[in-house]
């Protein structure tokens, strides 16, 4: 009879061993980016070039600062115009500063300061500033782009050439502003939102 007991202890115990291993997090103070697979979790410093956020890589973090020099960052600027994320999850949060050449690219969420040439995100939650383009599913905070700033839903203020979100609540200020259901202001040469469509100044509270 104990011998069935031991057995089945050791049993219970080897999976409970074994379910413990395979829900560790690697955490690490430093990593190149793209991360490897092995990483999850960064708590300092990522250097490199880009990321590659995408379910096959597993769910990725982090927390610190990420800086990319990227050499091919005029092929990803021309590949990557005004490209939207469709994505519907998340696979890499950064939480921190975010300084780069060229930018993120689909299923990345920055909560923080980001500063590159372009971001095409699953969401942006503090401030931006961009080149080119700022596209994300969700932009909640202060976004600066010299072109384009483009979300599904967003909160705060916007401030591009052109601005252009599904629902938004907060300020656009820029050339062109546009927003299927707005409760706020738009400043600019041409305002258009569910209301009505004014030049210089817009608005719709209800």
């Amino acid at each position: 009879m104990m011998k069935y007991i031991y057995l089945l202890f050791w049993l219970f115990s080897t999976l409970a061993i074994a379910q413990s291993g395979k829900d560790t997090l690697v955490v690490r103070n430093f990593s190149f980016s793209p991360m490897s697979t092995k990483t999850d979790v960064v708590n300092g410093l990522v250097l490199g070039a880009f990321h590659i956020a995408e379910k096959e890589r597993g769910y990725k973090k982090i927390n610190g600062f990420n800086f990319e020099v990227n050499p091919l960052a005029f092929i990803f600027i021309v590949s990557h115009f005004s490209e939207t994320d469709d994505t519907t999850e998340c696979y890499l949060k950064h939480n921190g500063l975010h300084i780069s050449t060229s930018g993120y690219l689909r299923s990345v969420t920055l909560n923080g300061v980001g500063v590159s040439v372009f971001n095409v995100g699953y969401a942006a939650n503090g401030v931006t500033v961009n080149v080119l383009e700022n596209y994300c599913g969700t932009l909640n905070g202060l976004h600066i782009t010299a072109f384009l700033n483009q979300c599904r839903n967003g909160n705060g203020l916007l401030l591009a050439a052109v601005n252009y979100t599904e629902n938004y609540n907060g300020f656009q200020v820029g050339l062109f502003n546009r927003a299927r259901r707005l409760r706020g202001v738009q400043l600019g040469l041409w305002n258009k939102n569910e209301k009505r469509s004014l030049p210089f100044i817009n608005w719709n509270f209800k």
